[in-house]
């Protein structure tokens, strides 16, 4: 952080931080020091934005951390802040950038040591808006068997979350906003819609929870159970039927229906945290800045969501351009120079690139043509990757 400080200073130009490994290796960590260190070498300790940037951390941490099995607080979303400063070098605001936040979380933490998202245990155990405040009785927070982590208790780290918001400039009613969305969404997750092997129109098993899911979210319950139980599709611009759901098409749209909320959620409160470190600031791209990118850890799970590959294809993407900018571009130079060097052997990951987003071949543009296809499904692209590559020429 100092280097990227005084190169800044030096050269008057932009620097960046990237803080990359696998999970678990202390990647958001080291960017809070970063963060730390820069507020302390170009702010006053006194100032009230050093003070809402250093608190942005628990709010975002909050909403886009979870427990995995390797990492008990592991980034699930990517995150870049650039710090601005002005013309002496002072620190003058801040901007989070995040991207490739892992919505199905929210809805499918099946996996043995697992947890959703912090704020949902937060929230539930201190903010006493649901019949019960046991994680064990809720469906999104009880099936991977893991609602604790060791030396946390989640009802101090409620308080310190409602205090991070506050800090931030959210007020009480939108707080309490905040907090009926997050029990709404648990709400739902409790809900279910008959036997799926033998129910042909789907129903809801538990009205009244139906109606505290409703009143949280600002709806009414016959609203609600409309929403969850049917399906209007629209035939041509002025036509439109509504058709009854079966129990597995009531699912998936009700779990649809809290990744979104719980996205939009989590963007808002970005909107909110940016306000906050006067990220508007006028001529802002004439500024100088240091950027601090997070980017979330490769992992490899028994069961490996879309979002996953994406974070681990990212991280194969930042393996190479490492590669290539201390290696490959490093050999080039003493070619061309004439300098003669003992070749280096180092791992080049090419070929699994290519395997992902190669334009015609790749599992990336496969899966793009599929959906494309009418009718297009999970077996449609798995004979696709089968044509592809048990061929073995590729």
């Amino acid at each position: 952080a100092e280097a990227a400080y005084q190169q800044m200073v030096k050269q008057k130009k932009s620097q960046s931080l990237v803080v990359s490994g696998e999970s678990g290796a202390g990647k958001t960590e080291v960017n809070k020091q970063c963060m730390n260190y820069l507020v302390w070498r170009a702010c006053e300790e006194t100032s009230d934005l050093a003070n809402r940037i250093l608190e942005s951390n628990p709010v975002l941490e909050g909403l886009g951390n979870a427990k995995t099995v390797r990492n008990n607080n592991s980034s699930r979303f990517g995150k870049f802040v650039t710090m601005r400063f002005d013309e002496k070098n002072q620190l003058l605001g801040a901007e989070v950038q995040t991207f490739l936040l892992e919505k199905s979380r929210v809805v499918s933490t099946t996996a043995t040591g697992e947890r959703n998202y912090h704020i949902f245990y937060h929230i539930l155990v201190g903010a006493g808006l649901l019949p019960s405040a046991d994680p064990e009785e809720s469906r999104l927070l009880n099936r991977s068997k893991c609602t604790k982590i060791p030396r946390v208790d989640d009802l101090e780290e409620y308080h310190q979350i409602i205090k991070a918001l506050g800090d931030i400039g959210i007020e009480a009613e939108e707080l309490q906003h905040i907090q009926d969305v997050i029990a709404g969404i648990l709400a739902l997750g409790n809900l279910e819609f008959g036997d799926e092997e033998n129910d042909t129109h789907a129903y809801v098993d538990d009205p009244e929870m139906c109606a505290k899911a409703a009143e949280l979210l600002g709806s009414t319950p016959a609203l609600m159970e409309t929403a969850l139980l049917k399906a209007t599709l629209k035939v041509s611009k002025t036509e439109s039927y509504t058709i009854e759901l079966d129990p597995v098409k009531a699912t998936q749209g009700r779990d649809a229906f809290c990744k979104a909320v719980y996205q939009r959620l989590f963007d808002h409160l970005v909107f909110r945290v940016n306000a906050s470190l006067g990220f508007a600031l006028e001529d802002s791209s004439k500024l100088l800045f240091i950027g601090l990118l997070d980017v979330f850890g490769f992992e490899i799970f028994e069961v490996n969501s879309f979002e996953q590959l994406c974070i681990n294809f990212t991280n194969e993407r930042l393996q190479a351009h490492f590669m290539d900018a201390l290696v490959k571009l490093k050999l080039l130079d003493y070619q061309t120079e004439g300098v003669d060097c003992t070749a280096i052997d180092f791992p080049d990951n090419a070929a699994q690139l290519e395997l992902i987003d190669h334009k015609s071949r790749g599992i990336l543009s496969l899966l793009d043509d599929e959906c494309s296809v009418p009718g297009g499904n999970e077996q449609g692209f798995v004979d696709k990757l089968h044509q592809t590559f048990l061929s073995g020429k590729n």
